[in-house]
């Protein structure tokens, strides 16, 4: 296999992982750096370390490669967990709606501290469309 074919495989299955991580990490509340090491350690001992371990069952590998594959898998999932974790959110919705309020299912991210966040002012901004 060609060198690019398999780095931008790996680049582009590491982003669809972090989307989808990102996507599971908006379920909280508020999110922290110690939410997200929580969600990749459960991503890590449930789905990545049990599909690897079936994977390593069908082939004649030594443990030694599992234990390798799944350790690598854990120090990134709890590496993405926590960053994505620590990202804030801009644009957050108010913490009610009222009737001209546009409902969006996407969220604005980057990284910043609590004191961006504008959740208990009393100007309320409408959300965007």
């Amino acid at each position: 296999m060609k060198p690019a074919r398999f780095f931008g495989g790996m680049v582009v299955s590491y982003l669809v992982l972090a989307v989808v991580m990102a996507i599971l990490l908006t379920g909280f509340s508020q999110p922290t750096a110690l939410t997200g090491v929580a969600l990749g350690a459960l991503l890590w001992l449930g789905p990545a370390s049990a599909i690897g371990m079936t994977a390593h069952l069908a082939s004649d590998k030594p443990i030694g490669i599992y234990l390798i594959d799944v350790g690598c898998q854990l120090v990134y999932l709890l590496l993405m967990g926590v960053l994505l974790g620590a990202w804030r959110f801009v644009g957050a919705p108010a913490p009610h709606c009222g009737g001209d309020d546009k409902i969006t299912l996407g969220r604005k991210y980057r990284l910043g501290s609590l004191r961006e966040r504008n959740f208990g002012s009393s100007s309320r901004v409408p959300l965007q469309s």
